[in-house]
């Protein structure tokens, strides 16, 4: 009889981004503006590496993710948002 091995620790190569997510009632005209009306946003974490990481840890793993970021505020949602997670998060700045 085989045995089976479970990893529990996990590394993730990939994309990591902030994303925006914007609610309105109708999609705006396909005309030069800048201004328009919004039910509500949500913020959150995206990308193939990020959203991969975030459900594993969710799933019991222990995750670390290497990604690379932006020297921006958004790059800073995003390593304290890891940290929030418990997700070790190695990253570069782009």
């Amino acid at each position: 009889m085989k045995e089976v091995v479970i990893l529990k620790n996990i590394l993730v190569l990939g994309g990591v981004s902030f994303n925006l997510m914007v609610h309105v009632d109708d999609f705006p005209q396909p005309i030069a503006q800048t201004i328009h009306s919004i039910k509500y946003y949500h913020e959150t974490l995206g990308a193939t590496g990020g959203g991969k990481a975030l459900n594993l840890n969710r799933l019991g793993f222990n995750v670390s993710l290497y990604g690379i970021i932006g020297k921006d505020d958004y790059g800073d949602k995003i390593v304290s948002y890891f940290k929030r997670e418990g997700i070790s998060f190695y990253y570069d700045v782009s």
